[in-house]
């Protein structure tokens, strides 16, 4: 549903990222919710939530780490994967026959719209950024294009430090289930169909046959069920 250029381009970016990070580290949830959640800190999630939804390009890699963690402790992660009706509406514009050949601006404007609904419960869904990305680009619109591909690299890059998703025990760790489909996209692997929940709490999503022969990837979702 994506011109296959951009969407391969993104791939590659996405792969040398997951390449470079040579050191995993377990999310502290504890001494995240003690930074995000302290009003005298800079830390404080409502600081750090605004910069990001200002386009802040200056938020730091512990910024990032902090905001996608940190929401798991804010009130809004309650309603991560609750707007529906508008996620339907965004599959029905895409169901149309040859979107991509015949979509119109108009049509592009309102998946923006719709997207841009979304990030406002979601706001680090990779998908969502990934749109985005694709349809800025695709409207000639290059400046807003590359703050949500700077967007989605820097949440990207945060969860490949999580985890290096070859075990249950070094599983990258997710804020929704819905970022394991994208990352296993992002890293261009295609999913089989086939999902486990490990004793450890880790979900192993298999994949098919791929160059870096690899079965699948595992995805920590400990703190997901503690939250939820």
């Amino acid at each position: 549903m994506r011109p296959l250029l951009f969407t391969l381009l993104f791939l590659v970016v996405q792969k040398s990222l997951f390449a470079e990070v040579k050191h995993f580290a377990r999310p502290n949830y504890e001494q995240i919710k003690k930074l995000t959640t302290n009003k005298a800190l800079a830390t404080w999630y409502p600081k750090l939530l605004t910069r990001y939804n200002n386009h802040d390009t200056t938020l730091s890699n512990t910024d990032f780490h902090l905001l996608y963690y940190g929401f798991f402790f804010q009130p809004e992660y309650k309603k991560v994967g609750m707007p529906l009706a508008v996620k339907d509406s965004i599959k029905a514009i895409y169901k149309k026959q040859n979107f991509t050949n015949k979509a119109t601006k108009e049509e592009r404007i309102q998946l923006i719209s719709l997207t841009q609904t979304l990030l406002k419960t979601e706001p680090f869904n990779l998908n969502s950024l990934n749109r985005l990305y694709i349809l800025y680009l695709e409207l000639g619109k290059k400046d807003s294009s590359n703050l949500y591909k700077y967007k989605l690299e820097k949440v990207a890059q945060t969860l490949f430090t999580s985890g290096d998703g070859k075990t249950d025990s070094t599983g990258i760790h997710v804020l929704a289930i819905d970022d394991e489909y994208s990352i296993l996209a992002l890293l261009g692997y295609e999913y089989d169909g086939s999902h486990t929940h490990t004793k450890s709490h880790a979900d192993l999503l298999k994949v098919r046959k791929n160059d870096d022969n690899i079965d699948g990837m595992y995805f920590d979702v400990k703190q997901i069920l503690k939250v939820k």
